[in-house]
């Protein structure tokens, strides 16, 4: 009986350690899995009245309101899911968040393609590379 109990407690162990490191995350996605998307192909993509095309915003709900790209939806990184509605049309996911040196808008595209999620960009410059071109933003 005591071995069984032991056993049984490794078992919830092993899995209350699995949700501790991230029970959504594939562990084989890594930074090389990533496709960075350049401004003029962004323009394309958002231009392509073929392609369903999903941008998030991946900064939180008061950064998003206070200016976005036009069209993007405001999805934090807690908060992307697999099978989200949002995303079940999208041929293609593009995340961004402010700038080049944070890591959200990675971080987000890492975590979609661990949720299978597929054609997933990284618009690594974010809001600032978009105004930096003249791109204009939505408050």
């Amino acid at each position: 009986m005591l071995r069984n109990s032991a056993f049984i407690g490794l078992f919830v162990l092993s899995g209350i350690l699995t949700c501790l490191t991230g029970c959504q995350s594939d562990p084989t996605t890594s930074d090389q899995d990533l496709t960075q998307l350049e401004y003029p192909r962004f323009l394309e993509m958002k231009a392509n009245p073929k392609m369903r095309l999903v941008v998030i915003d991946v900064r939180s709900a008061e950064r998003y309101a206070t200016g976005h790209i036009p069209g993007a939806i405001n999805i934090s990184i807690p908060d992307l899911r697999p099978n989200d509605p949002k995303l079940a049309d999208a041929t293609d996911i593009v995340v961004y968040a402010t700038g080049w040196t944070e890591y959200l808008s990675p971080a987000a595209a890492k975590k979609l393609l661990s949720m299978n999620y597929k054609n997933v960009y990284d618009f690594r410059g974010g809001i600032e590379m978009w105004q930096a071109y003249g791109g204009r933003v939505e408050p």
